[in-house]
């Protein structure tokens, strides 16, 4: 009887009698035994002996215990009764198994009168006294056909004469499930079906049965107890309440080891994937790193005029993370040199080969556009260009360095020669004015629908230009351009109202206007190379946007010129040394619009036995920051000897090196 409806409890009103049963089940109520009145002795047991005399009657009227209206009065003795009749009645049809019945079974009526029955004593003695009801032959046993026939008169009973209980106890055990009640009793008993199961055993069956004394407790009275009693129950149910507040206290802390357990386990399993992302941030950057130390092409960033070189990908879809140019790879090309500008970009190859893609003016390619189209074809020529394609005219050279400008290009050959093509309009291809020159034709530009003189095709720059020596570096602002010679010569081309060609206010510029009909569209440029009269050699020069730097080859001289770097102040119009640069050794310099990155120098020192190293990098904004000078000239100085070491430091570095 265990299982799911082991601890089933039922609500009083589904307990409650009928009302019409309730006269009959309270008029044989028995007192308690500790509490019961002297006077009442002869009143003890007069509700068994009415239902005992209830049932001698039932197996004298029927023998198969289905009663008439007539026989059921005559069980109850009230047959000769008219005051009783009309109850007598009620209680006949409530029993009734259907409204057209015309018998009862008196079982049932005696099953549900001995359990509903206040009168029949506590719980053993209830479960005794329906056993000797079914005990018709008084053996003291029953069998296991007798045992069905108690547990089916039983609930069938109770059904009809409670108010309630018929739909749960129709869940909790259905009629079909007699046999199998019956069939776990005796195996509960140690019984094969054909023995007889004694009354002892049947009472022990029953409160072992939650299912069971659940039902009768609600019909048995509950006695009061005593002091003695009453102080053993208290104890009883004190040393449950600790002993649950112990268990509660023993499973919190069971609980708060496990979750502090699994909060190392995630601590160590958070710890662990980021060590392996981080793992795997480090592979693929070391891997990006030498495919780009083999000449591979990584592009990531905004693709809205195709500049990632990326044939197949979406315009307007940014490349979040660094992602390998296709084309190159395929044809096992190696890169060696890179250059970007707003719209478009280049590259040049291991093999001396240029190549450029992007969206700008369709001659800053370097290739030929007929009048019907591209080269060599009658379609138009594409307003983007996401994949790189070859600068044919200069397959003859050996290109070494491309530089780009807004809507001009720049190469620089092994031998020193400098080409240049595109948009001329600023004089910034150092080819001559544009006016009344023939080397000029204007083209369309479908980005920005305005027409620009254009070269289309790359167009060598005479040696004479830069007084015959070889240039050895090129780079291009957005309208102008610079040149490094052998010699650590600087010139410089192009537009320069910034001041970004160095030459000061000098009254040799060009003056040209954007459109002769809009007042203060003028502008200055040198349509030509020109020189710019510097105190030592440079060794590197850097443009970004309007802006420059030169840095001379000691390293010990960082100059700038052009606009005010979006720092408060007017444009430098001549060389101009940067204090806080000139004072860190700075190996090269990249400048970007709004902002530089220099690499400075490295060196290792040993003073007082510790021996560290200390890197020194300088990168400023809108506003250079004041950068710390810990290392004295001497001290980076080449052939300095070790001995002279130890003045080259500052006096508070030493003393810091003295206390470590």
């Amino acid at each position: 009887m265990g299982g799911k409806f082991s601890q089933v409890h039922y609500r009083e009103r589904d307990t409650a009698v009928v009302s019409d049963f309730d006269l009959l089940v309270q008029c044989w109520y028995v007192y308690p035994t500790k509490l019961r009145p002297a006077f009442i002795t002869e009143h003890i047991h007069r509700g068994k002996v009415e239902l005992e005399t209830i049932s001698t009657q039932l197996r004298r009227i029927s023998f198969n215990f289905c009663l008439t209206r007539e026989h059921f009065q005559e069980m109850l003795q009230l047959h000769h009764n008219d005051l009783f009749r009309p109850v007598a009645h009620r209680w006949f049809h409530h029993f009734k198994n259907t409204d057209t019945s015309t018998i009862v079974n008196g079982l049932e009526f005696v099953a549900a009168l001995a359990i509903a029955s206040t009168g029949t004593g506590k719980l053993v003695e209830k479960v005794g006294f329906l056993f000797d009801l079914f005990d018709f032959d008084q053996s003291g046993c029953l069998t296991k056909d007798e045992l069905m026939i108690l547990l089916k008169s039983s609930v069938r009973g109770l059904t009809k004469l409670t108010q309630g209980l018929g739909l749960q106890l129709a869940k909790l055990c259905p009629m079909a499930q007699i046999e199998d009640l019956a069939a776990v009793c005796f195996r509960h008993c140690g019984l094969d079906p054909s023995d007889d199961l004694r009354r002892d055993a049947f009472i022990h069956w029953v409160q072992c049965t939650p299912k069971l004394t659940n039902l009768l407790k609600c019909y048995v009275s509950k006695d009061k107890l005593t002091r003695d009693e009453a102080a053993v129950s208290i104890q009883r149910v004190a040393r449950g309440m600790l002993g649950r507040n112990f268990v509660d206290e023993l499973r919190l802390h069971k609980q708060l080891l496990q979750n502090q357990e699994l909060d190392v386990a995630a601590t160590k399993i958070q710890e662990a994937m980021l060590n392996r992302k981080k793992r795997q941030e480090t592979i693929r950057r070391s891997k990006v790193e030498r495919n780009a130390s083999s000449g591979a092409i990584y592009s990531f960033g905004a693709n809205t005029h195709g500049l990632l070189g990326h044939e197949f990908h979406e315009l307007d879809k940014p490349v979040k993370d660094p992602k390998l140019n296709a084309f190159f790879k395929h044809a096992d090309l190696r890169v060696v040199s890179v250059a970007s500008s707003l719209v478009h970009a280049a590259a040049v190859t291991s093999s001396g080969v240029a190549y450029t893609w992007g969206a700008c003016a369709p001659g800053a390619f370097g290739t030929v556009f007929s009048k019907g189209g591209a080269a060599g074809g009658g379609s138009p020529p594409d307003v983007v260009r996401p994949c790189p394609q070859r600068v044919d005219d200069l397959s003859t050279v050996q290109v070494t360095a491309v530089a780009l400008g807004a809507r001009h290009s720049m190469a620089l050959t092994s031998d020193g020669v400098v080409y240049s093509w595109g948009s001329g309009e600023f004089g910034q291809l150092g080819h001559g004015d544009i006016v009344n020159n023939e080397l000029f034709q204007h083209q369309f530009d479908p980005h920005t629908s305005r027409s620009y003189p254009m070269i289309d095709l790359p167009l060598r720059l005479d040696k004479s230009l830069f007084d015959e020596i070889q240039i050895k570096q090129i780079a291009c602002g957005y309208y102008f351009s610079v040149a490094l010679a052998e010699d650590g010569c600087v010139y410089t081309w192009g537009e320069g109202s910034d001041g970004q060609l160095g030459l000061g206010l000098s009254d040799d510029f060009h003056v040209g206007f954007l459109d002769e009909f809009i007042h203060q569209s003028n502008f200055t440029y040198m349509p030509t190379p020109q020189y710019i009269h510097l105190d030592e050699p440079m060794g590197h020069v850097a443009v970004g946007g309007n802006h420059v730097f030169a840095v001379s080859r000691s390293h010990r001289t960082v100059l700038e010129w052009g606009a005010a770097f979006r720092r408060d102040g007017d444009p430098i119009y001549l060389p101009t040394p940067n204090a806080a640069l000139s004072a860190l050794y700075v190996k090269s310099i990249s400048v970007g619009k709004d902002f530089a990155l220099a690499i400075t120098g490295c060196v290792y020192l040993k003073l007082s036995g510790c021996e560290c190293m200390y890197g020194l990098t300088a990168a400023f904004g809108t506003q250079p920051v004041d950068l710390y000078v810990g290392l004295s000239a001497p001290l980076i100085a080449a052939g300095v000897p070790k001995a002279k070491l130890a003045y080259a430091v500052k006096e508070e570095w030493s003393q810091k090196v003295r206390e470590t």
